[in-house]
């Protein structure tokens, strides 16, 4: 064999090698990983649950959120503040809601609607102003229907699973609060002590709770109309609700670890990350559970913290946090919704 044939063998073996390295399928360390791929990741949803919502609704659920780990100060949301009956201008409808518009307002009624619709508590004079929403809400809490539904058995709206493939992805999750993508990836880097963890899997499920809505008066809202009511949008009704996010990092890979959330392996999920021989023994989960108005997530490390959330979705009291608002205008009352 000549001496440029081997030349050109010893290169192509130095370029099989170096290919070999750079296609490595694990994700990598869990926050230390390559960068996701902007260009090619979609997340792709294996959905349990999913339930639509009405078009004249926007999401909000996750515009707010902090985590409560991260030592930081983080201030009340601007959701905490919405009421029902509350105007603003169209421009920070559906954003930073701090544009207010006040002006003396007439009486109307107001109606809490508790899971699908099977029980409700209501008022007929009230005036909207946020004292009297939260004087209203903590009468709602208090209240025997409140209770009976607490007491009851709960399932999610929304219940899926997702291959994140890397932390860097989460950004695709929470476009419109990419901070509590980085926090959630930052809590679990300094957590996780799985180096080379053989998938990912995103998951979410989030509990509608109560609706409260508003019985618009047929002359409108206020005494005398703003004169600029053309450009106003008011909160018809606010639907509240609690939600976990959850992040399994694992040496199995994404199917097997689905397929333990789904119940293919005829164990419940605690017992696969319990059990000596469980599917997810030695796996990591962690649980980003919101479900106050302070939207500031407390994490779970642990299966049970998923489960008991999964349980027991709602506290006494506790009404949860806002997840959508159905914004109308103030003149004709048609449904609003502010552009993405």
């Amino acid at each position: 064999m000549n001496l440029q044939i081997i030349r050109f063998l010893l290169l192509f073996l130095s370029c099989v090698l170096v290919t070999s390295c750079d296609n490595n399928d694990s994700p990598g360390r869990p926050g230390n990983e390559k960068p996701g791929d902007e260009e090619t990741f979609s997340p792709h949803w294996d959905y349990i649950v999913e339930t639509g919502m009405p078009d004249s609704q926007t999401f909000i659920g996750t515009r707010y959120l902090g985590i409560d780990d991260r030592n930081e100060s983080i201030p009340m949301p601007p959701s905490d503040g919405l009421y029902v009956g509350c105007v603003c201008k169209s421009d920070c409808f559906g954003n930073s809601f701090d544009d207010e518009v006040t002006g003396d307002k007439k009486q109307a009624g107001i109606i809490a609607t508790f899971g699908n619709g099977w029980s409700d508590y209501m008022a007929n004079d009230y005036i909207p102003r946020s004292i009297n929403y939260v004087d209203f809400m903590k009468s709602t809490t208090r209240s025997q229907e409140y209770a009976d539904f607490i007491a009851d058995k709960h399932s999610p709206g929304v219940y899926g699973f997702c291959n994140l493939e890397s932390m860097d992805n989460l950004k695709y999750f929470f476009s419109d609060n990419v901070k509590f993508a980085e926090g959630i990836a930052e809590s679990i880097r300094l957590r996780s002590g799985i180096e080379i963890p053989g998938s990912l899997m995103f998951g979410k499920a989030v509990f509608k709770g109560m609706t409260v809505a508003l019985e618009t008066p047929g002359d409108g809202i206020f005494k005398t109309a703003p004169a600029d009511a053309g450009s106003l949008v008011y909160i018809k009704s606010l639907t509240y609700g609690a939600s976990a996010y959850f992040v399994v990092v694992s040496d199995k890979e994404y199917a097997d670890v689905m397929a333990c959330f789904n119940g293919l392996g005829g164990r419940t999920l605690q017992e696969e990350f319990s059990e000596e021989d469980g599917v997810l023994r030695g796996s990591e989960i962690y649980t980003f559970i919101i479900d106050d108005v302070t939207q500031n997530a407390r994490v779970g490390t642990t299966v049970d913290s998923l489960i008991d959330f999964m349980a027991n979705p709602f506290k006494p009291l506790g009404y949860g946090y806002p997840l959508y608002v159905d914004g109308r205008w103030l003149n004709g009352d048609g449904a609003y919704r502010p552009e993405k």
